[in-house]
């Protein structure tokens, strides 16, 4: 089996092991994404959550290396290091928030229209503007929903960023649109693994709204 059949069914230990074991780029870049959905989903524990990340991180960075004009490996090193340093306190400094915005920034470049790249800068601008030093890093609370429509506008059928877009739009104070987010992501099918943990977390956000 694949790795990224593996994902798909929610092995991704498994699935980071095997493409490891493969090598090069493009394995290295399904190497990342597996263990950074391995720390998101299904791992509970602070430290072992960080150290997946930290594989996550290293996998990304070899996959760039190999191929520097990858947007898939550039997002990859992007979502590890961001989730990482969320763990660690994000912004923990500005070294740390710049490399994320350079990353993502670069996956865009290489990718006008890459969803999930789109809907992480959108998240990037929220949550400098929530922790009141956007003014440090450029950050812009009108830049936050645009960017997270637009990445909705391309892949409309992908849970997750539906679920983020609502999320947004809470903390954001637009309640009622959030819903309405929430109520599409329920909707949209979920055949894969990491498709059903946002279902799950849509109908959990669903729930906790008045």
């Amino acid at each position: 089996m694949e790795p990224t059949e593996l994902i798909a069914q929610g092995a991704f230990e498994e699935a980071y092991l095997l493409a490891l074991q493969e090598g090069g780029g493009d394995a290295l870049t399904t190497a990342a994404r597996a263990a950074s959905f391995l720390a998101t989903y299904q791992l509970e524990d602070h430290a072992e959550q960080l150290s997946w990340l930290e594989r996550a991180v290293a996998a990304a960075e070899q996959a760039v290396t190999e191929d520097p004009v990858s947007a898939a490996a550039h997002f990859e090193l992007a979502r590890a290091v961001g989730l990482r340093d969320q763990l660690r306190g994000f912004p923990g400094n500005l070294e740390a928030a710049t490399r994320l915005r350079r990353e993502l920034e670069r996956t865009l470049e290489l990718d006008p229209d890459h969803p999930d790249a789109l809907a992480a800068l959108g998240k990037w601008h929220l949550e400098l503007v929530e922790r009141g030093v956007a003014f440090l890093y450029g950050a812009r609370r009108d830049r936050v929903l645009p960017l997270l429509a637009r990445a909705v506008e391309i892949d409309p059928e992908r849970v997750g960023l539906r679920v983020e877009y609502a999320d947004a739009l809470l903390r954001l104070d637009e309640e009622e649109e959030a819903r309405a987010q929430l109520q599409i992501a329920l909707s949209l099918s979920a055949e894969e693994a990491a498709d059903r943990y946002e279902r799950a977390r849509a109908e959990a956000m669903l729930q906790g709204l008045p």
